[in-house]
């Protein structure tokens, strides 16, 4: 299944591709776009098909995950991957399974843990990829909607 994320800023959003490693866990990849609040919605769901697209199976494990890690907050002109895990930010998987996009809702874990969780209290939110762009956004908006 390809892959991508989303995650919704108080300054409009951040996407990328995910990735397979070799090794066989999900890394992000490129593209890594931010979108500021003049986007658009059909700028969100045209770039979530982008990262869709652009997702792959077997790539390379990173070797030095902290140059991964640099490599990609500079590609998001962010500071640290803190501003992702802020209590404002709700965070999405997205895939691709046939012709089926998947959005999945999550929720922020619990301290000391950081990140996000699948949330287990909401359902994924489905709709064909060959829904207009309209009926893609609001199934992202429905779902953002049931993250925590």
């Amino acid at each position: 299944m390809k892959g991508a994320s989303i995650f919704k800023l108080n300054n409009g959003y951040v996407i990328h591709s995910t990735s397979e490693t070799v090794d066989g866990f999900s890394i992000a990849s490129k593209p890594f776009i931010r979108l500021d609040t003049k986007a658009t919605i059909d700028d969100v769901v045209e770039n979530i098909l982008l990262a869709l697209r652009a997702s792959q199976k077997g790539v390379p494990t990173p070797g030095d995950w902290s140059k991964f890690n640099q490599e990609f907050i500079m590609s998001l002109g962010i500071k640290s991957k803190t501003v992702l895990n802020k209590e404002n930010v709700k965070y999405c998987s997205i895939g691709l399974d046939n012709d089926t996009i998947v959005f999945t809702p999550t929720r922020h874990a619990v301290a000391p843990e950081k990140g996000f969780l699948h949330n287990p209290n909401e359902e994924v939110v489905s709709i064909s990829l060959e829904a207009s762009a309209e009926s893609i956004a609001n199934a992202l908006i429905e779902a953002l909607s049931r993250c925590e």
